[in-house]
């Protein structure tokens, strides 16, 4: 979940990401009902905490995180999977309050789909981030 927050701290940081998705529109999981369009989905999809040797005091982490936007058209999808990417490409090096050495990079772009019955265009942006936190 930690690599979670710290691309939403990404995220959340970028002007001109927030200029197409306000702050409030990107949330970790489900997002409530009702959320204005568009919005982002953040989501941890696998975790995988590198154990070091020796006695530490915190555990190197690389966690895969699914961004999926959700828009009311497709124009409106791709241009904030590009803002995404662009927010990533700006922002990988983030200061995040309880994690060390946070990068965040944007490896592939996922599939475009849609939700015909609500009329929601959905596409998928993979996240690797990797960090250090606290035993």
């Amino acid at each position: 979940m930690s690599g979670v927050i710290a691309a939403r701290h990404v995220l959340i940081g970028d002007a001109a990401l927030i200029a197409l998705v306000p702050a409030t529109s990107i949330g970790a999981g489900a997002l409530p009902l009702h959320t204005p369009l568009p919005a982002i989905s953040l989501e941890s999809v696998t975790r995988l905490d590198r154990q070091v040797l020796g006695n530490f005091d915190f555990v190197h982490v690389a966690e895969h995180v699914q961004v999926t936007v959700l828009a009311e058209t497709y124009d409106d999808q791709v241009a904030v999977q590009s803002a995404i990417r662009s927010a990533i490409r700006n922002g990988r090096f983030p200061t995040v309050a309880g994690l060390d050495k946070v990068t965040v990079h944007n490896p592939t772009t996922g599939p475009d789909f849609m939700n015909a019955e609500a009329t929601i265009y959905m596409g998928t942006q993979d996240l690797r981030v990797t960090f250090s936190e606290p035993r």
